[in-house]
């Protein structure tokens, strides 16, 4: 499904009317639809509808959002991301100012995972995750330079640098339970059942908000959890207190037999380079059987255990160069030709931190998994 905006950024946008305090960011352009839906069309195909909601209740702000209902359902054919975009505006003409954040408001029907996609004006897509529960308004604050280039889509030589504000085509958004409806059946992943939804859009500003000085694979100090849980969470994901001024975000899930789940990051190169590992502060609630998996920009797949003590906080490092080669979540044999491989910074596209225990026993399993920040690690950093 895929909802098109048909004319450009220079003549949809509408900037900022009133004046603002020299501190506070520019909004540069954005959309409020109170004057109506402008040109923002539905391309589906298979019975997507989209309509302009006004009322008191209909919008974040104001009393105008826009509204997709669509079907759940695999990808098919070109999409960014593994999944099919839900919302699109193409660019079309410059922005008065390089903005350096994209701010905004959504609403999903259904809790799940939801990737914010921007493309270059050469095609290249930048990413981010963010998980939605169902029923709220969430506000999402992602800043351009954070958003990480999905290079398999990108044809050599990948670019490495992040994206340029005054470059972009446009940008969408990703159902990311339409891209899981798609995984190989060699990938035993707890797959949600798809379903109806309807997603609502309001407020969306591209602004000159001061991106922070590190950037964090997970900061549960961001508005909105920024990764996939792809694991049948059987709670509300929520911000805890871990102790000693360190905050996390909770996943309590539930695996069926045979099954695998987890929370997956979307990184890329531009983000990866110079890099030598990373950095997660976690606690498990069960010894279970946790291992990080990475994907390379190549389609490689690498793995590395991650042991955590049940119950108390732990800091755990992994470096890229000691994770081992693999495939479909088992270590490469040793007289594989691939099992010599090595994985550097500047080829990681994603990453996951998975749970097998499900997959290992044959048994359903359950855990509560507390997430604090996880940063990557630089050499003598």
């Amino acid at each position: 499904m895929i909802l098109v905006c048909v004319m450009g950024l220079a003549l949809l946008l509408t900037t900022a009317a009133v004046a603002q305090d020299a501190g506070e960011p520019r909004v540069v352009v954005g959309w409020d639809f109170e004057e109506g839906m402008g040109p923002w069309v539905a391309s589906d195909g298979l019975g997507a509808t989209l309509e302009l909601v006004v009322g008191d209740e209909a919008a974040a702000e104001g009393v105008a959002a826009v509204s997709v209902h669509y079907n759940q359902r695999p990808p098919q054919g070109r999409n960014v991301g593994g999944g099919s975009a839900l919302l699109w505006c193409p660019g079309g003409g410059p922005m008065p100012e390089a903005p350096t954040c994209l701010e905004f408001a959504i609403r999903s029907a259904v809790t799940g995972p939801f990737g914010i996609v921007l493309v270059s004006g050469q095609g290249a897509p930048y990413v981010r995750w963010l998980w939605l529960e169902a029923g709220q308004w969430h506000r999402p604050v992602l800043y351009l330079s954070q958003l990480g280039l999905f290079a398999r889509e990108v044809q050599e030589p990948r670019p490495t640098k992040p994206l340029d504000p005054l470059d972009m085509f446009g940008g969408g958004i990703i159902d990311g339970v339409q891209a899981l409806l798609g995984s190989p059946p060699s990938v035993p992943i707890a797959v949600p059942e798809p379903r109806e939804n309807e997603l609502r859009l309001d407020a969306v500003r591209f602004t000159t908000r001061t991106p922070p000085g590190e950037f964090l694979v997970c900061d549960p100090g961001d508005a909105v959890p920024s990764f996939a849980a792809l694991c049948n969470p059987t709670a509300p994901i929520e911000r805890v207190e871990m102790g000693e001024g360190q905050a996390a975000w909770r996943v309590a899930y539930e695996l069926p037999a045979g099954k695998i789940g987890g929370i997956h990051w979307f990184l890329g190169p531009n983000l990866t380079e110079g890099t030598v590992g990373i950095e997660m502060v976690l606690r498990s609630s069960v010894q279970g059987e946790l291992v990080l998996f990475v994907n390379s920009v190549d389609q490689r797949e690498f793995l590395a255990p991650v042991t955590v003590t049940p119950g108390e906080v732990s800091t755990v490092q992994v470096l890229w160069e000691e994770m081992r080669p693999s495939k479909d979540g088992e270590v490469l044999a040793a007289d594989d030709p691939r099992a010599g491989d090595h994985l550097g910074g500047q080829e990681v596209q994603d990453l996951s931190l998975g749970d097998g225990a499900s997959l290992l026993s044959g048994e359903a399993s359950a855990n509560v998994l507390e997430i604090g920040t996880i940063r990557l690690l630089r050499a003598g950093g």
